[in-house]
């Protein structure tokens, strides 16, 4: 098991895929066929993700250079375009949402986009490397249900 230090034998588990989802226009809300719940719960949180990805780009980025003698910036590369491809799917998203008619979603997710600006800007980096990490565990509970 590694503990993180620099082992060329540490192989990434994270595998940057694209993703294309798919987007109907003849949709009421985003959801997930076969689980009607979850459809309010994902097109609210739509607006409010979409500038998450480059906030975390930009946190590993900052937290590159700490990272040294650490297997971490392989993970990091690796999680980089990860994050990208989400920021894409979370964009047609939330285009989607705002032609068939929510409103506020645009603005939303500019509003959303200050506030991570604000924490680049304001926090420490132990801060938002905590703040990210707290993400990821949470978004890893949700997606396991």
């Amino acid at each position: 098991m590694s503990d993180f230090r620099q082992d060329s034998r540490v192989e990434t588990a994270i595998r940057p895929r694209p993703m294309r989802l798919e987007f109907p226009h003849d949709t009421e809300a985003l959801g997930i066929p076969g689980q009607p719940q979850d459809r309010h719960g994902l097109t609210g949180a739509s607006p409010i993700l979409l500038y998450l990805e480059p906030y975390l780009i930009q946190v590993m980025k900052r937290a590159k250079p700490s990272s040294a003698g650490l297997a971490l910036p392989k993970h990091m590369e690796a999680f980089k375009p990860q994050e990208a491809y989400h920021f894409k799917q979370q964009a047609r998203s939330n285009q989607m949402l705002a032609e068939i008619g929510y409103e506020g979603v645009r603005e939303l997710a500019r509003h959303t986009k200050g506030e991570h600006t604000g924490l680049l800007d304001k926090k420490t980096l132990r801060f938002n490397v905590a703040y990210g990490d707290g993400f990821d565990a949470f978004t890893a509970v949700v997606i396991t249900g």
